[in-house]
């Protein structure tokens, strides 16, 4: 081997001695890769792209120039410093109470502009920042988001704004579609400025009832994820991991009806993507609602925080707040109320159609929202489920064999059985299963009753051949029955058939009606 050359190539030799065998090599190397972590960088600096060239002042005499002067002239003396980290870090230290002074702003006075452009009111504030409406000298409308004094002063959330700027950029520059565009930004001070979206945030909408309908708030959260994967599929891989009803924007005619091309997911600010670097900003539990996944509220999680299934997470908790108008708490998922609360959430999807409607977006937003990381959906496989959700909560009929075989079991028994059920016993003693003939497009069902020890019957086998002969002639009118597995036995009455596929509502409403009464039949007293 040549060392110089690997040492010039950046490859770390690996010596073993020549009794070890290439086994034990290639261990050692794993274990070598597996223990090596890349050192973190701070991310690009941001400066203004509007500033010009011109020097600095003394900073005696920059304290006494209205603030929003101040900021151009930062920026533009130490664009020379943008891709010099240390000398950045020295020029902001030396220049502290001038920065200060420029993050000074009022509405209504003369600090109410921001790198040239008109303040007019304040929209909302977040963790990060305060959001304004701003207008150019055309009058054109923005939105300028200026971050906590707190964002300058940490590095690490300092770290975090820079990315959420890189995110945005590579967003706007590859035009992905539901995704707010970013004009200009400047770390002197942190700040923002980005298309301006007339109109309300989800939570807005959902509060005041201009989404008011089960399936339109399931389209609404569809086309979220469909933006979020839009991102995760963008040559950065481009993760959000801060979606919460506060972070998407809904424009046009909202009081009239929701327009799914009129949304947008804005605030990048907790954002990561390929090539990012930098450490993670933690944000505390009592800051976050429940809208960050565990992993991200824990810096020792055994979970990565810059995994696609983070934003699963966010999604189907902006679900169950679609449908309980409840923000949920921290770590909501590691409370062991927590199926209950999406159970209690989900029983408001009433549909005429779909019995098994309610418990089918409780199983999503339980997988979705699984502390265990690796259990959650991938993106893809949730934006189907939503798909299927929204298809159902609009009444349309479904061939899928396991929502019809959940459905029957909801029409039968009338209460929550949940999701991919293939087997439920009654209050009574009676075992419904359901099979699955994938090949035949039947369903294969097994009713089985036992008589219980109280049971008075005193010529029990005479009632029992009786009640299975009924149970036989019920079953006829729409299956056909298996005569070598339907019998009676010790006590006990045992009828299996198939049936196909329903193919309508009025087949599936037929076969329930059916099944209800072989069932009340089967019960031994």
């Amino acid at each position: 081997m040549d060392v110089d050359l690997s040492r010039n190539l950046g490859i770390q030799p690996i010596y073993l001695p020549e009794t070890e065998s290439w086994e034990a090599g290639f261990t050692e190397f794993a274990r070598y890769v597996s223990s090596y972590k890349k050192e973190e960088q701070n991310p690009s600096i941001v400066l203004s792209t509007s500033a010009g060239t011109e020097k600095l002042p003394a900073i005696t005499e920059l304290l006494t120039l209205p603030p929003d002067e101040v900021r151009m002239k930062l920026n533009a003396a130490s664009q020379q410093f943008i891709n010099d980290d240390l000398l950045f870090s020295e020029f902001k230290e030396k220049y502290d109470l001038a920065i200060n002074h420029a993050a000074r702003v009022k509405l209504g006075t003369n600090n109410d502009k921001w790198l040239g452009y008109n303040l007019i009111s304040e929209r909302g504030s977040g963790n990060f920042g305060r959001v304004f409406q701003a207008s150019d000298q055309n009058g054109k409308h923005y939105a300028i988001k200026i971050a906590h004094e707190a964002v300058r002063d940490n590095q690490i959330m300092l770290s975090s704004f820079r990315r959420g700027v890189s995110s945005m950029k590579y967003l706007s520059n590859s035009n992905v579609r539901g995704t707010v565009k970013i004009l200009d930004a400047s770390e002197l001070p942190p700040s923002i400025i980005m298309e301006y979206i007339n109109g309300v945030n989800l939570e807005e909408a959902i509060n005041r009832d201009y989404i008011d309908s089960i399936a339109v708030s399931i389209d609404v959260i569809k086309r979220i994820s469909e933006i979020v994967f839009s991102c995760h599929t963008h040559e950065r891989a481009i993760l959000h991991r801060d979606l919460r009803p506060q972070n998407i924007m809904i424009g046009g005619s909202f009081w009239e009806n929701i327009d799914l091309d009129e949304i947008r997911v804005l605030d990048f600010d907790l954002s990561w993507f390929e090539g990012a670097t930098g450490h993670d900003y933690y944000m505390p539990a009592s800051s976050a609602l429940g809208y960050l996944a565990p992993e991200q509220l824990e810096a020792n999680s055994n979970y990565s925080s810059r995994s696609a299934l983070v934003d699963v997470y966010g999604l189907s908790m902006l679900l169950y707040f679609a449908l309980s108008r409840q923000h949920p708490s921290a770590a909501a998922s590691e409370r062991e109320d927590w199926p209950t609360r999406v159970d209690e959430a989900s029983a408001k999807a009433y549909s005429r159609c779909w019995k098994c409607l309610p418990s089918r977006i409780s199983s999503a937003i339980l997988d979705g929202t699984n502390p265990k990381q690796n259990e959650r959906p991938l993106l893809s496989s949730f934006i189907n489920r939503l798909d299927e959700l929204r298809r159902l909560a609009a009444g349309e009929f479904l061939n899928d064999p396991n929502i019809l075989r959940e459905e029957l079991f909801q029409r039968i028994f009338g209460k929550f059985v949940g999701k991919n059920i293939s087997e439920y016993t009654n209050y009574s003693g009676v075992t419904v299963s359901i099979g699955i003939l994938h090949e035949d497009e039947v369903f294969s069902f097994t009713l089985a009753s036992i008589a219980t020890e109280s049971s008075s019957r005193t010529n029990m086998g005479k009632y029992l051949s009786d009640a299975l002969g009924r149970v036989k002639d019920i079953v006829k009118k729409i299956a056909k029955v298996e005569k070598n597995d339907s019998h009676v036995g010790m006590s006990r009455i045992n009828l299996k058939f198939t049936i196909p596929f329903p193919k309508s509502f009025a087949e599936l409403d037929s076969y329930a009606t059916t099944l209800e009464r072989a069932i009340s039949v089967m019960r031994i007293e």
